[in-house]
């Protein structure tokens, strides 16, 4: 049997925390805070959301593969265990929402959209690049080998000429480090990263911290995007916020992976908690998404708002991973409630293992 890769495992659990940490330091201490948009300046925000979701787009396009494949199975396989979650937990996001607002039945076909692309975004988003990806794929496979990748950085370049409101600005922003996972481990590349001397373990921890440091609140994608207006209204500083903010995503990507390398010999509780969190990361983004809307309904039904805390919202992060972890093995117990909680059709393990040793593929 294969032995399972738990670099990759340990890196996503890290992330996931991140996930769930950023947002109960947006929205769990009541809409007072959240509406003032004060966890904007916060530091710990600023420093998860500086590169946790580039870096978790960057593993899902490395362990997108097409080599040897079909594109109509490859396709297949993207909309069944990415596709089929995203909409489960859209509908249900979005009908709790409803249901908390008093709106159930003034909801229009606008509603639905807008909340199929923001929502949870990070889903869309991965299926939006593996079906781009694809696409460029099969141009390349009919035409010319190499027009594929004259496809792929064609849309980069789209990017930055499409307004963000015809084309969501997270979706451009994701692309490139989907494009570049993928694109490390079609030419034999890795992103697991060796153990290396202290020496450089300080000098990545210092880039990281700085990288961080120099990241202001008109850097999230958020609050200038990257495309605001039309393309005549670029001006070269939005430009130059674009073009740090993707350099920032990807500095602190590296050197966050290279810090985790020092971690692959762990054995301790700690190191498989984290390990089994890396494992579950698409039905912890779903299901964590669900539990934040119920506990923003607790929040204002009792008007409690509270103040900013760190404690409150590490209090409230390993609730909801607690709760997350008790129903992911309760959703395996039945084949069409796993495929809509975790996208796998199956209650048999799936572990994550390096291109190299055979080819599997995981996605979060």
């Amino acid at each position: 049997m294969t032995e399972r890769n738990t670099y990759f495992d340990f890196v996503k659990g890290i992330l996931i925390i991140m996930v769930v940490a950023g947002h109960c330091l947006q929205y769990g201490f009541g809409s007072g805070y959240t509406n003032s948009e004060a966890y904007f300046d916060d530091p710990m925000f600023r420093a998860i959301y500086s590169f946790h979701m580039p870096l978790f787009m960057l593993i899902s396009g490395y362990f997108f593969s097409l080599r040897g494949k079909e594109l109509s199975k490859a396709l297949s396989k993207r909309l069944t265990t990415i596709g089929v979650p995203w909409l489960f937990y859209s509908a249900t996001t979005g009908i709790l929402q409803a249901l908390c607002m008093n709106s159930l039945l003034s909801i229009t076909l606008k509603d639905v959209l807008v909340h199929l692309c923001s929502g949870l975004w990070f889903l869309s988003s991965i299926l939006l690049n593996c079906c781009l990806i694809i696409g460029a794929e099969a141009i390349g496979r009919k035409f010319h080998r190499h027009l594929d990748l004259g496809m792929m950085g064609l849309i980069v370049v789209l990017i930055f000429c499409v307004p963000d409101h015809y084309f969501p600005a997270t979706h451009k922003f994701m692309y490139p480090f989907f494009l570049c996972g993928y694109l490390i481990r079609r030419n034999g590349g890795t992103l697991e990263m060796p153990r290396t001397s202290a020496l450089k373990q300080v000098a990545a921890a210092l880039t990281l911290v700085l990288s961080i440091y120099f990241f202001r609140r008109d850097m999230y994608i958020y609050t200038t995007g990257i495309v605001p207006g039309t393309l005549s209204e670029l001006s070269i500083e939005q430009f130059m916020r674009c073009v740090y903010r993707f350099a920032i995503g990807f500095v602190a990507s590296f050197c966050f992976l290279l810090l985790c390398a020092n971690f692959k010999e762990a054995k301790n509780k700690v190191f498989k908690v984290v390990n089994t969190l890396g494992r579950h990361t698409l039905p912890i983004y779903g299901l964590q998404s669900v539990l934040l809307i119920i506990l923003v309904h607790l929040l204002q039904v009792h008007d409690i708002n509270l103040t900013h805390n760190y404690l409150i919202a590490a209090i409230e992060t390993l609730l909801i991973l607690l709760i997350c972890e008790c129903i992911i093995p309760l959703a395996k117990l039945h084949p069409l409630v796993n495929v809509l909680i975790t996208g796998k059709g199956s209650s048999r393990p799936e572990a994550t293992f390096t291109p190299k040793e055979n080819g599997k593929e995981v996605l979060l």
